[in-house]
């Protein structure tokens, strides 16, 4: 709404937000007007297989595009709202995000975005061996991949940590 950037527009009194999905700015307006974001988990209720295979799909998804709009929009309050919500939604559901948000916080924020940070200690800290991490990082932007590998190797532990013990590697001879 700056007058400098008013006047780069066609139209100095309309706002474009064509690029944006419109769940994403009604949410942005109703965060406006009431100080929380309306996307919802199943609250008090013991989430099955089917929930948390909708909140990495939805919840996620709608919480990074909301992240994004934040940004375009440079409402660091919002932005910052995202974020609490994006922690709520992973410490109730125990699931992070997938794939698809990474790919939207990517194409959406700079390299070291608070929401880009936060995505990297979220995959670092909860890599496994589930199956359904195994093409978790396929095709994702070389910057983040490389953001986590370092995050992850920040949490193995030093040498002095380990309990490496060679007795656990040397064969015993029968008798």
């Amino acid at each position: 709404m700056k007058p400098e950037w008013m006047e780069q527009r066609s139209d100095p009194h309309t706002i474009d937000l064509s690029e944006h999905c419109k769940d994403t700015v009604t949410h942005y307006v109703q965060w406006l007007y009431t100080g929380s974001i309306p996307i919802s988990l199943l609250q008090g209720q013991a989430l099955e297989e089917t929930d948390i295979v909708e909140i990495e799909t939805n919840v996620y998804m709608a919480l990074a595009r909301a992240y994004v709009f934040g940004e375009s929009v440079m409402d660091i309050d919002f932005k910052n709202a995202v974020l609490l919500k994006v922690l709520e939604v992973e410490r109730i559901a125990e699931t992070v995000p997938g794939r698809s948000v990474v790919e939207i916080v990517c194409a959406g924020t700079i390299p070291g975005s608070p929401m880009w940070r936060l995505l990297v200690v979220l995959m670092a800290d909860n890599v496994s061996s589930d199956p359904r991490w195994e093409n978790s990082f396929d095709g994702l932007p070389h910057e983040i991949l490389v953001d986590v590998i370092k995050a992850m190797a920040s949490l193995i532990p030093t040498k002095s940590e380990r309990l490496l013990s060679i007795n656990d590697y040397l064969e015993k001879a029968a008798n």
